[in-house]
């Protein structure tokens, strides 16, 4: 199967792709080439992804293909995420759906990886000023809150405190009664951030999965050494 793929990078060359009709499938590289070489491989990870799920997919083995459609320059203010004009279409009720099932598979693979890990591995800081295990779950949740607001001016500001698995769940319940009960309007319009960004309700959904399921597999990474790695 061919698929449309969008092509961000940055001027030190760190390129990101997306493939807009895989939501949350992304391949990275440290340049343009880089991540072109490693995107038939993120796209068979998903597709076997949704397999697991039982979602709709491609046949295991099926050739992949692909072509870079749009190729954005990135600023600092925009970073890799980028906002691709498919993104101006109006999300329909049965993607709201889908997209809703997507979010729940990679919650459950989160919390399936992190089910069980004691305090000192959740807390174990491998070097200086990068996160913990608990602090990737902590921004993971802070994300998709920051992510309603880019549409929504009036999003419940959360308790500064609380367990980072009670803050997960509570963030993911706020979005999914804000994007469940989204109006004609919330799905078709679109929005500059305060830095000039693009967001639409289309965008939000795609940011939701991709960023979830890239520190999933960060987290997975760092389970490796002790034994705990979950996929």
């Amino acid at each position: 199967m061919r698929y449309a793929a969008y092509m961000q990078t940055k001027r030190n060359g760190h390129t990101m792709i997306h493939v807009l009709d895989l939501p949350g499938c992304i391949a990275q590289g440290n340049s343009p080439e880089e991540a072109e070489e490693r995107l038939p491989q993120a796209i068979a990870e998903y597709l076997a992804w949704l397999r697991e799920y039982g979602e709709t997919a491609p046949p295991e083995g099926e050739p992949i293909a692909f072509d870079i459609v749009e190729r954005n320059p990135s600023t600092v203010t925009t970073g890799l995420i980028g906002f691709y004009e498919p993104e101006r279409v109006p999300v329909t009720e049965d993607e709201i759906e889908r997209f809703m099932r997507l979010m729940d598979h990679a919650r459950d693979i989160l919390l399936r990886l992190v089910r069980d890990v004691p305090d000192s591995i959740l807390d174990a800081r491998p070097l200086p000023r990068v996160r913990t295990i608990r602090e990737i779950l902590r921004h993971i949740a802070n994300a998709e809150h920051w992510y309603l607001t880019r549409i929504w001016h009036d999003v419940p500001r959360l308790p500064p405190r609380r367990n980072v698995f009670d803050r997960l769940a509570l963030v993911r319940e706020l979005a999914v009664q804000r994007l469940r009960s989204m109006t004609t309007e919330d799905r078709s319009r679109v929005v500059a951030a305060g830095d000039g960004e693009l967001w639409s309700a289309r965008k939000v959904f795609r940011r939701f999965l991709e960023h979830e399921r890239e520190h999933i597999d960060e987290i997975a990474e760092r389970l490796r050494p002790s034994g705990r790695f979950v996929r």
